[in-house]
């Protein structure tokens, strides 16, 4: 009713004038004990600060959108057939997972011995386990195949664009392939120790197999042939080459001309192929010799050397904590002469994008500073509205950790949009003083005043802005991963900056403009005494 509705705007206002009416009484108690209001700040702020590792770090959040790849990688040269033995297994028990909604398989699209399985769950509205819960129980699975390099990861829309590389990759580089070989199989096995690695592995794969032909240059000499010679006409009889079009119907057919597959079935009918000398045709074995071996499926390299990546999954902790410990362990680790490591994948693509957002906060930061300079004409009380910024921190801190919130690429996004928002309570403030001060009133009056009478405004705006994100720090739903880290950072870092602007703004700017009088008290002095010598 109309009374009930008077009633409740009668006592929020009660209430709005009571705490206007202790907070102007608190300000006058701090700013009699500023010194003392600074050190209980300082005290809160490196507590804060000291919890800083607790918080743990990532590229972006994971999304939980319900997707996962399980990639099968078998021996070189494995038959389709046991291939897809395995894909049946691993299928037959994806489908067995209660949260699973679909899968579907694929067999021999990179070769005979490789496979692919994609698991779609039900939603996450109707699911117990995330994801992640349901990757550890297919890695789980997995390593109980014998024979078979099977990796899971969660995909999903959301994961796209990340950048390539795993959440773990340490490039080791040198000439040596072998030794590269080496290197990163001992290291493979030290990584495997850390907590929250999953799924190490390197990119050294099997080689292709193949057949060399080594040719005698010498023997090739006294037949009148040469090297080039020789690899033609075998390319010609293994490979085929096509040597002319025939046209018919306006269509032209490539001509491929070519041993009979009866004639190059094994290495000893290819040491029997013909080739053409001036003394006449003679076998391929005469004039050189064919070696089994395995040729690589890819050579890569960085900084004009070889490269061999160790990578890996991580689960149970956040990605920054696992890639200290990664680094520390290599740094242990010795490391042979000839091989260097170095970091890349997403903890890479992490420090970069972090490294250009800090640049992106600094100069926000800064061009806060210039405009309020210029509102209002003063270099100093610009820097005690802006004191208040380091403090948010505590609030950033407090609500990543209160939320299990990880700091991400979001999170630091939310930061500067909180560099933004802050100042703003601070600005109401000090700007009443500063009228309170030109029609009179002195420096300590005015503060106590100014809190009075703007405490209503700013407790507004404080409260719209944070029960307007109370909605995205507490969802649930499907991509509220993205949008909580930006939520969890703004009411955590403008709830602290609030208390602090309402209690430490006022001792700092009673700070700083005793500083400026005096300075400005001291400059006078000095022209004044300058005037006295120039008359002398």
């Amino acid at each position: 009713t109309a009374d009930d509705r008077w009633r409740w705007l009668h006592f929020v206002n009660r209430t709005v004038e009571v705490l206007q009416d202790r907070y102007a009484a608190a300000i006058d108690v701090v700013l009699r004990r500023r010194w003392l209001t600074i050190g209980v700040v300082a005290v809160v702020l490196v507590g804060s600060l000291v919890l800083v590792p607790r918080v743990g770090s990532e590229f972006l959040p994971s999304s939980d959108e319900g997707m996962i790849r399980v990639n099968v990688r078998m021996p070189r040269g494995t038959p389709l057939a046991d291939t897809n033995r395995v894909i049946q297994q691993l299928e037959g028990f994806s489908a067995g997972i209660p949260e699973v909604h679909s899968v579907d398989a694929t067999v021999g699209s990179g070769g005979t011995e490789s496979g692919r399985i994609g698991v779609q769950l039900v939603d996450l509205d109707q699911r117990d386990r995330s994801t992640e819960d349901i990757v550890g129980e297919l890695r789980a699975f997995a390593e109980s195949v014998p024979g078979a390099n099977i990796t899971v990861r969660a995909t999903g829309v959301m994961m796209m664009g990340t950048g390539s590389g795993s959440p773990v990759d340490v490039q080791l580089r040198g000439d040596d392939m072998d030794l590269l070989q080496e290197t990163a199989n001992r290291l493979l096995d030290v990584l495997a120790e850390i907590p929250g690695v999953q799924e190490p592995r390197t990119s050294f794969t099997e080689g292709q197999p193949e057949i060399r032909l080594q040719i005698d240059r010498d023997r090739a000499s006294d037949y009148g042939v040469s090297v080039s010679q020789v690899a033609s006409t075998v390319r010609t009889a293994v490979s085929g080459t096509t040597v002319t079009q025939y046209r018919t119907g306006g269509e032209e057919i490539g001509v491929l001309v070519q041993l009979g597959e009866y004639w190059r079935q094994n290495p000893t009918d290819v040491e029997n192929i013909p080739i053409s000398t001036p003394r006449g045709f003679i076998p391929l074995k005469e004039l050189g010799s064919l070696e089994r071996g395995e040729g690589p499926v890819s050579i890569s390299r960085s900084e004009r050397s070889r490269v061999v990546s160790v990578s890996a999954q991580v689960a149970g902790r956040d990605l920054g904590s696992v890639n200290r410990d990664v680094q520390t362990a290599v740094g242990a680790f010795p490391m042979p002469f000839g091989v260097q490591a170095s970091f890349g994948g997403e903890d890479e693509q992490m420090q970069e994008s972090f490294g250009q957002l800090s640049l992106a906060l600094l100069l926000g930061v800064v061009l806060v500073y210039m405009i309020l300079a210029s509102q209002f004409e003063s270099l100093l009380q610009p820097l005690a509205i802006m004191i208040t910024l380091p403090f948010a921190v505590i609030g950033v801190i407090g609500g990543l950790l209160a939320f299990g919130v990880n700091f991400s690429l979001v999170s630091f996004i939310g930061a500067i949009m909180l560099a933004g928002i802050v100042v703003n309570n601070a600005i109401v403030l000090i700007d009443y003083v500063n009228q309170m001060r030109a029609e009179g009133m002195n420096r300590h009056d005015a503060l106590v005043e100014a809190g009075r009478v703007r405490l209503r405004p700013i407790l507004m705006t404080t409260l719209t802005t944070v029960l307007a994100m109370v909605p995205l720090a507490f969802s649930q739903g499907d991509g509220s991963e993205m949008q909580q880290p930006i939520a969890v950072v703004v009411m955590g870092g403008l709830i602290t900056s609030t208390l602090l602007t309402l209690f430490v703004l006022p001792v700092f700017y009673s700070l700083f403009d005793g500083f400026g009088a005096r300075v400005m008290q001291l400059l006078g002095q000095t022209s004044k005494a300058g005037k006295v010598d120039g008359h002398a």
